[in-house]
């Protein structure tokens, strides 16, 4: 069996949201829906800048950023300082965005 890597695992996890959020037959109506909108995009802006500052940080200094290979340095600075593994970070927040 092939290890799933953390971008399809994403997408499977966005497909299951809506999937689930499909099959509910009874759902709540939120008089402030504009306000909830909005804090889901601001979430989901800090989730992209995560994202894009793991991305532009792992392509300056040019190491491996698939998840099971060994990567070529250790990234210790920056959004590295902040979180272990900030691309799961980046993912979860998104995630949680989808949710509001």
């Amino acid at each position: 069996m092939k290890k799933l890597i953390p971008p399809y695992l994403f997408i499977i996890c966005i497909i299951a949201m809506i999937v689930s959020n499909s099959l509910m037959n009874d759902f709540t109506y939120y008089e402030n829906h504009i306000q909830t909108s909005i804090i889901g995009v601001l979430v989901f802006i800090i989730g992209f800048t995560i994202l894009y500052l793991v991305n532009s940080k792992i392509k300056k200094n040019k190491t491996e950023i698939h998840t099971f290979k060994m990567p070529d340095i250790l990234l210790t600075n920056g959004i590295f300082k902040l979180s272990r593994n900030p691309i799961y970070l980046g993912f979860i927040i998104i995630l949680i965005s989808l949710t509001i």
